[in-house]
């Protein structure tokens, strides 16, 4: 977008891509002083405000979507009892504004929140038409004159440098983009939907009869045994809470009632440990593997074991660990992409959930990743502390491309 002096220079929609590269380069400028490197949740609200609104999708931009997508709550979570989003987007105003009087009213490119919205604008610089006289010169201003080639030709050179700059700022945003969107995107490409897959137990047929009381089960039998786990629960919500924000259709199904035919139609979310995800895991170089004889979980690297274990028969409270494997690949017998999120334990499940639903820690797997992961099959093994059964924030421990 071309301005010109004397006109509104704010915009909240830039149309060339050298005005949203320079509005990231402004961006990265302000998370890296004092007044944002040192506070997390301010630096990722504005990260965030700004690539949704420069990708044109500011109309994302809401209190819910950004209290789940930025700070990890629940899709449900109250936004009355829970103001984190306000209390968040009044320090990132205040932080700019001190960010700004500290720079000067001459500033290039200024990034914006307006009181009562989530969504940033922008201004950008205005050209200045030079001053033209018609005054005759003098002789100072001859030998001036004279050297101006000279000067036009060091700006040329600076300008090139800093296009160069630019450029090279613009490849490395768009290679690494927002950790969420650049994560999920392929999941959804030319798909209509997406169906997620979580291990649970479906209910008694009301057929089977109790051979000794002839008696068919009851309501109550039937609710009782139609069940998941909470923790495979919670990670389906926060998979369908990230989906539904960026406009994906989700389904929800049971493993054991699944086809092949099904997993041949659209992309798939498995959560948890199923038949399914030790089918479509098999061939993969790290595995979660079962002895149901000493009820010890692992993850194998290559099939040889590793020091990634739990044991299932032991007390809970001695647990200070556990781990998980979240694996996307496409699937060579379905045609489609597939994504594994697989703990040991519930523990490592919910690490894998969250791993995949917050921006922050996907960023740090995102910015260790080799050129064009985005279109590579991978494996990430995450661990996650646990103390007194409370659960820390996983971190990768290995990572694997193909």
């Amino acid at each position: 977008m071309r301005v010109v002096a004397g006109t509104d220079s704010r915009i909240t929609s830039p149309e060339f891509e050298q005005d949203r590269a320079a509005i990231r380069a402004a961006l990265d400028e302000i998370t890296r002083s004092q007044w944002f490197r040192n506070t997390k949740r301010c630096r990722e609200f504005l990260q965030y405000a700004v690539a949704e609104t420069l990708a044109g999708r500011a109309a994302r931009l809401t209190e819910r979507s950004i209290g789940v997508l930025v700070f990890g709550r629940s899709p449900d979570y109250d936004t009355n009892e829970d103001g984190i989003v306000r209390t968040s987007a009044l320090e990132v105003r205040k932080r700019l504004a001190q960010y700004y009087h500290e720079l000067g009213p001459g500033s290039a490119v200024r990034i914006e929140m307006v009181p009562g919205g989530y969504v940033p604008d922008f201004r950008l610089p205005e050209d200045v038409p030079a001053d033209v006289g018609s005054a005759p010169q003098s002789s100072a201003t001859a030998v001036a004159g004279s050297a101006k080639p000279l000067f036009r030709a060091y700006a040329m050179w600076i300008a090139g440098i800093l296009l160069l700059a630019t450029a090279a700022l613009a490849g490395r945003r768009l290679r690494f983009g927002d950790p969420l969107d650049v994560f999920w995107e392929p999941m959804g490409k030319g798909a209509k939907s997406l169906i997620i897959v979580v291990g649970a137990e479906p209910p008694i047929p009301l057929q089977d009869l109790d051979p000794a009381n002839k008696q068919t089960p009851s309501t109550l039998d039937v609710v009782r045994s139609d069940r998941t786990g909470f923790a495979d629960a919670v990670v389906v919500a926060q998979v369908t809470g990230l989906l539904a924000a960026r406009e994906r259709h989700t389904e929800v199904h049971r493993a054991s009632s699944l086809t092949l035919d099904d997993l041949r139609k659209v992309p798939a979310v498995f959560v948890g440990n199923t038949p399914w995800t030790d089918r479509l895991s098999a061939d993969l170089r790290f595995q979660v593997k079962r002895d149901n004889a000493t009820g010890t979980l692992e993850i194998t690297d290559r099939g040889v074991s590793t020091p990634w274990k739990v044991n299932a028969m032991a007390p809970y409270a001695q647990r200070n660990k556990d781990w998980a494997v979240i694996s996307r690949f496409r699937d060579p017998r379905t045609e489609q992409l597939v994504l594994l999120l697989c703990g040991l334990g519930s523990d490592g499940t919910a690490a894998a959930g969250e791993f995949v639903s917050r921006p922050d820690l996907l960023s740090t797997f995102v910015h260790q990743t080799p050129v064009g992961w985005q279109h590579k099959n991978f494996q990430i093994v995450v661990e996650v502390d646990l103390i007194n059964g409370s659960a820390g924030q996983p971190h990768v421990l290995e990572t694997f491309f193909w």
